[in-house]
């Protein structure tokens, strides 16, 4: 007689997670190059009425409902913008153009019912006017589990700002600009991801972008990634204090293969338990600082993507688009080298906290010359040798492109991350250190897309 085995459920997601993987595995595309060219951009936004207030979950969705290029996000007063694939080759003034004609439809659309749509890092106001999404099956009914099961030794503060209680809603106020780029689906891949993990600092420090937390200067420059961090930080005491990594934030150590990375995924804690999509959902709830994906299936060809979520939304477009283009320049170029040496990731989380702390007036840790040895250089010095190569690089292959990148890391340099000149005009306007209404105002007013007359 069969002995019949009964699963657990985490069992039950694992053995499903896994069918679905050599799924997908079956039908992978292969391009020339490990790295296609072919990319695509996501980038989120909060939406307010006229007088500043988020709008509700019922007025976000009369704002989208006739517009199928605005999507949803988990904040009932976010949304977020998807471009299509596009392909370097096309050249980069188009994809500009065509992100920022969406951008102003979307602005356009939000103004017609008496709303803005606004660039920032982190909402700026009171913890309680944000609201995650009411669809409580999908969401709020996790979040509250998750709640229950945060142990005291996880730290809820951020700066001079206790997150308490709100610390999930608090991530439905975060904005981002997420570069998606098709990879073959080999170590290539793999070593692109670490890769990605080990510059990410270098962005943080010109592109930090959100020092402001429930109407106060948290005394950092970057929240959103600590913010992320803090809210799904599920470890046990005995996980805490080995540094085990979580599905937010940082690996433990970088990828050593695709078995190794899968293997990693899906033996987290499962947020849901729905065997159909075990796959899916543990790949979409895996907010590491990047990560690759699988998408395609029902027939359709497997891309595999290399996403990165680690840059806040910046003042423009034009310089979210930049600063993922210095991005894309240095993988590439770690392609050609080989082999290259990376640091070690608890190197990189420690370049990491100093860049959100504080932008490039920091010291951060990198190889000597020789590679003997690990030291500590002026942010500045590193982001100039990193930028002299993103410059070059450009340089053969756009000109225009080369103009753009090499503008803003300038004046990045020169002036700093955008968070900088937001603490200085608060700094300028307020004498208070509890920002006032009117104060909350003015600033999202400073981020609010314009729309253009006749729109």
């Amino acid at each position: 007689m069969s002995k019949t085995v009964s699963l657990n459920p985490t069992a039950l997601m694992n053995r499903a997670f896994l069918r679905q993987l050599r799924q997908l595995e079956k039908n992978i595309l292969v391009t020339k190059n490990n790295l296609s060219g072919i990319m695509g951009f996501e980038t989120e936004y909060l939406l307010f009425d006229f007088e500043f207030n988020l709008v509700d979950e019922k007025v976000r969705n009369r704002v989208i409902e006739n517009a199928t290029f605005i999507k949803r996000e988990i904040g009932a007063s976010q949304i977020e913008l998807v471009s299509r694939p596009f392909t370097l080759a096309e050249g980069l003034e188009n994809l500009i153009n065509e992100m920022q004609e969406m951008e102003q439809e979307a602005a356009a659309i939000a103004h017609a019912q008496n709303n803005r749509l606004a660039r920032l890092g982190t909402y700026p106001g009171s913890f309680t006017d944000l609201e995650i999404t009411d669809d409580r099956e999908n969401y709020q009914m996790i979040l509250d589990q998750f709640k229950s099961s945060r142990k005291h030794h996880l730290e809820l503060h951020l700066g001079e700002v206790d997150l308490s209680s709100r610390v999930h809603e608090l991530i439905s106020g975060c904005q981002s600009t997420q570069m998606n780029v098709q990879v073959n689906y080999n170590q290539a891949a793999i070593d692109l991801l670490n890769k990605t993990i080990e510059i990410s600092p270098l962005f943080i420090a010109i592109g930090a972008n959100s020092p402001i937390l429930d109407r106060r200067l948290t005394g950092l420059l970057e929240t959103r990634n600590l913010i992320w961090e803090i809210g799904y930080d599920l470890r046990t005491y005995s996980e805490f204090l080995a540094a085990l990594s979580t599905r937010v934030s940082f690996p433990h150590q970088y990828y050593a293969n695709f078995h190794n990375y899968w293997a990693t995924l899906y033996q987290q804690k499962h947020m849901k338990s729905d065997p159909r999509y075990a796959f899916s959902l543990n790949q979409k709830m895996n907010w590491k600082i990047a990560r690759l994906k699988l998408v395609g299936g029902s027939g359709k060809p497997t891309a595999c993507l290399l996403e990165t979520r680690f840059i806040p939304i910046q003042p423009t477009l034009r310089e979210d688009i930049a600063l993922h283009l210095g991005v894309y320049a240095l993988l590439d170029l770690s392609l050609s080298k080989g082999g290259e040496r990376l640091l070690p990731v608890t190197f990189v989380k420690e370049n990491f906290r100093r860049a959100s702390c504080y932008g490039i007036d920091c010291e951060l840790y990198y190889f000597t010359s020789d590679g003997k040895r690990i030291t500590e250089y002026a942010a500045t010095e590193l982001i100039n040798r990193a930028g002299e190569r993103i410059c070059d690089y450009w340089k053969r292959k756009s000109s225009s492109t080369a103009t753009l990148v090499e503008e803003v890391l300038s004046k990045r340099l020169r002036v700093g991350p955008p968070a900088l000149s937001l603490i200085n005009n608060i700094r300028g306007n307020s004498k208070n250190t509890l920002l006032g209404t009117q104060e909350i105002k003015r600033i999202v007013s400073q981020n609010c897309i314009p729309v253009n007359e006749g729109s």
